[in-house]
């Protein structure tokens, strides 16, 4: 299986549930399949305008959204 890795920087996670847009994420598409599901793997938020709270919800909602996450990387 061909996957194809993408490094983006404020782009866009959203859902029904969620809209955000991490300072940056990793994410990995299999480009065999017909209906490939992307995943998210890494996603950093850094909180230099936003407070604690605000940042630990975002990462909670996005984490219950991408149970694939392996790493999230928080600067605060």
């Amino acid at each position: 299986t061909l996957l194809k890795t993408c490094i983006s920087s404020n782009s866009r996670i959203y859902s029904e549930n969620i809209f955000t847009i991490p300072d940056m994420q990793v994410t990995m598409t299999p480009t065999t399949a017909i209906a490939a599901e992307t995943q998210v793997l890494w996603m950093v938020e850094s909180g230099f305008t936003q407070s604690r709270p605000v940042i630990i919800a975002k990462v909670g909602d996005v984490l219950l959204l991408h149970k694939e996450l392996l790493l999230i990387l928080m600067i605060l």
